[in-house]
C-alpha cells in the first residue's frame, strides 16, 4: 500500500467511500420494500380474516338462537298442544327450527375447512343435535292430548337432554374468537420479528460503512501528511540556503543582470506552473459541475423515498378508517343489544304477571336477555380490540409522517448542496479565467527578462553552493513527484541542474539565457507538470 501514488489512494478512497454508500442505500431500499409487502399482506389478511370471523360468528350465532328456538317450540308444543291445531303449528316450528340449526352447523363447518381451522367441535355439535331430534320425536310419541298433565310427563322423559348441545353450540362460538385471536397474535409477532431483523440488518451495515470510511480517511490522511511534512521540511531548508547565497551574490557586487537571470527563470517557472494550473482549474470546474449532477440526483432520489412514505402513510390511514367502521358497527351492535335486553325484561314481568300461562314466554324472555347480555359483551370485547388496533394504526402514521419530516430536511439540504456545489463550479470558472490573464501577463514579463538577460554575471563560488543547494531542492522535489506516480523526474532534473550550475561556475561573459539558467526552469517543468496527476 505505501508504493501507491497519491492519484490511486485518492481514487481508491473515493471509489470505496462511493460503493459503502451505495451499499447503504440498497439496504435501506430493500428494507422499504420489504417493510411495504409486509404491510401489504398483513393489510390482505386482516381483510380476509375479518370477513371469515363475521361469517363465521354469524353462523354459530345462528345456530345458537336457532336450537334456544327450537327448545322454547317444544315446549310449547307441550304446553298447547290438547289442540290439534296448536300442536301441528308449535310441532312444525320445532322441525323447522332443528333444520335451520343443522344447516347452520353444515355452513359452519365448510367455512371453517375453508380456512384450515380444525371443525371437529362443530361435527360433533351436529351429531349430537340429530340425536336430540331422536329423542324428542320418542318423547313426543308418548304425548297424549287429552291428558291435562301429558306435557309433564313428556318432559321428564326428555329433561336435560338439551344441554349437551347447548354447551357444544356455546363452545362453537368460543372456539371461533379464540382462534381468531390466535391468528392475529401470531401474524403481529411474524411481523414484529420481520421489521426487527431488517433494521438490524440496517445499522450493522450503516455502522460497519461509517467505520470502514472513517478508517480509510484516517489511514489516507496520515500517509500523505507524513510524507508531505517531509518534503515541505527539506524545501524550506533549501529555500533559506538559496536566499543566504543570493544576499551573497548580492554583497560580491553583482549587477542587475544577476537577479533579471534569477527572477527569469523563476517567472519561467512561474509560467508553467500557472499553466498547469490552469489545466487543474479546468478539471475541477468540472468535477464541480460533476458534483452538481450528482448532488440533483442524489435530491431526486430522496424526493422518491418521501413520496414513497407518503403513499404509506396514506394506506396506514386508510386502515385506521376501515377500523372506524368497524367499531361504529359495534357500537350498533352494543346498542341492539341493550334495547333487546330491555325487550326481554320487559316480557319477563309480563310473563311473572301472567302466571303460569306465561311460564314458557318467560323462559323464551330470560333466554333472548341472557343472549342480548353476551351479544353486548362480545360487541364490547371486540370494539376494545378494534380501538387497539385503532391506536396502534394511529401511532404507525405518526411515526410515518416523522420519517417524512426527516426525508423533507434531507431534501432541503440536498437543494442547499446543489446550490452550494453550482456556486463552487461558478468560482473555479471564474478562477481560471483569472490564471489565464495571469499567465499572459508572465509570458509578457518573461520576454522583457529574457532580452535583458545577456548582461548576466555570477560569481563561481555563490553559483557553486546555489548547485548544491538546488540539487538537494531536486531530491526533494524528486521525492513528491515520485509519491504522484512519476518515479523518473528526480535524476533528470538533478542531472540537468548540476550540468547548468556547472556551466554558471565557468560564466566570465554574458551569454543567452537560453544556455544557463533558464535551462534549469525549463528542466523543472515536468516536476510541475507531473505533481498532482
Amino acid at each position: 500500500m505505501t508504493k501507491l501514488t497519491l492519484k490511486q489512494k485518492l481514487l481508491g478512497g473515493f471509489l470505496t467511500v462511493a460503493v459503502t454508500g451505495l451499499v447503504i442505500g440498497l439496504v435501506g431500499i430493500y428494507g422499504l420494500k420489504e417493510s411495504r409487502n409486509a404491510l401489504t399482506e398483513v393489510r390482505t389478511e386482516v381483510y380476509e380474516r375479518g370477513a371469515f370471523l363475521v361469517e363465521a360468528t354469524d353462523l354459530a350465532r345462528s345456530s345458537q338462537v336457532n336450537f334456544k328456538i327450537q327448545v322454547q317450540e317444544w315446549k310449547n308444543t307441550l304446553l298447547r298442544g290438547h289442540d290439534k291445531e296448536q300442536f301441528d303449528k308449535y310441532w312444525g316450528r320445532f322441525q323447522e327450527r332443528e333444520g335451520m340449526v343443522q344447516e347452520n352447523l353444515k355452513d359452519l363447518t365448510l367455512l371453517l375447512a375453508k380456512y384450515d381451522v380444525p371443525d371437529d367441535a362443530v361435527k360433533t355439535a351436529a351429531k349430537s343435535h340429530l340425536g336430540l331430534g331422536v329423542a324428542y320425536r320418542d318423547g313426543i310419541k308418548q304425548y297424549d292430548s287429552s291428558d291435562p298433565l301429558a306435557h309433564r310427563v313428556v318432559d321428564k322423559l326428555v329433561k336435560g337432554i338439551d344441554r349437551a348441545p347447548t354447551k357444544e353450540i356455546d363452545a362453537i362460538v368460543d372456539m371461533v374468537h379464540a382462534f381468531e385471536s390466535e391468528a392475529a397474535t401470531a401474524r403481529s409477532m411474524e411481523f414484529e420479528a420481520e421489521a426487527s431483523h431488517l433494521a438490524w440488518i440496517t445499522t450493522g451495515v450503516m455502522l460497519f460503512g461509517v467505520s470502514f470510511a472513517i478508517g480509510l480517511g484516517l489511514w489516507i490522511g496520515g500517509s500523505l501528511s507524513n510524507q508531505i511534512q517531509r518534503i515541505t521540511a527539506s524545501l524550506r531548508s533549501g529555500s533559506e540556503v538559496v536566499d543566504s547565497a543570493s544576499s551573497e551574490v548580492s554583497r560580491y557586487g553583482q549587477s542587475l543582470a544577476d537577479s533579471t537571470n534569477r527572477e527569469a527563470a523563476s517567472i519561467q517557472q512561474a509560467s508553467a506552473s500557472l499553466e498547469v494550473l490552469a489545466e487543474n482549474t479546468g478539471k475541477n470546474a468540472e468535477s464541480a459541475r460533476s458534483a452538481t449532477n450528482i448532488a440533483n440526483q442524489t435530491r431526486e432520489a430522496v424526493n422518491q423515498g418521501k413520496k414513497q412514505m407518503d403513499e404509506m402513510e396514506d394506506a396506514m390511514n386508510a386502515i385506521r378508517n376501515s377500523s372506524d367502521g368497524i367499531s361504529q358497527i359495534l357500537k350498533s351492535i352494543d346498542e341492539i343489544a341493550f334495547q333487546t335486553n330491555i325487550l326481554a325484561l320487559n316480557a319477563a314481568v309480563e310473563a311473572a304477571r301472567a302466571g303460569e300461562a306465561g311460564s314458557g314466554f318467560a323462559v323464551v324472555a330470560d333466554e333472548v336477555r341472557n343472549l342480548a347480555q353476551r351479544s353486548a359483551k362480545a360487541a364490547q370485547e371486540t370494539s376494545a380490540r378494534i380501538e387497539d388496533s385503532i391506536a396502534k394504526s394511529q401511532h404507525g402514521v405518526e411515526l410515518s409522517s416523522r420519517v417524512s419530516h426527516s426525508l423533507e430536511g434531507i431534501l432541503e439540504k440536498a437543494s442547499e448542496l446543489d446550490d452550494l456545489v453550482a456556486n463552487i463550479a461558478q468560482s473555479v470558472d471564474q478562477n481560471r479565467e483569472g490564471v489565464d490573464q495571469v499567465n499572459s501577463a508572465i509570458r509578457e514579463i518573461e520576454n522583457t527578462y529574457q532580452s535583458n538577460a545577456a548582461i548576466t554575471q555570477e560569481s563561481a563560488a555563490s553559483a557553486q553552493e546555489l548547485s548544491e543547494q538546488a540539487l538537494s531542492l531536486n531530491r526533494s522535489i524528486g521525492e513528491l513527484a515520485t509519491l504522484c506516480g512519476d518515479r523518473g523526474v528526480s535524476a533528470i532534473s538533478s542531472g540537468t541542474a548540476t550540468a547548468s550550475f556547472s556551466s554558471i561556475a565557468q560564466v566570465s561573459e554574458p551569454r543567452a539565457p537560453a544556455e544557463n539558467e533558464f535551462a534549469v526552469a525549463r528542466s523543472k517543468e515536468p516536476e510541475d507538470a507531473t505533481l498532482w496527476n
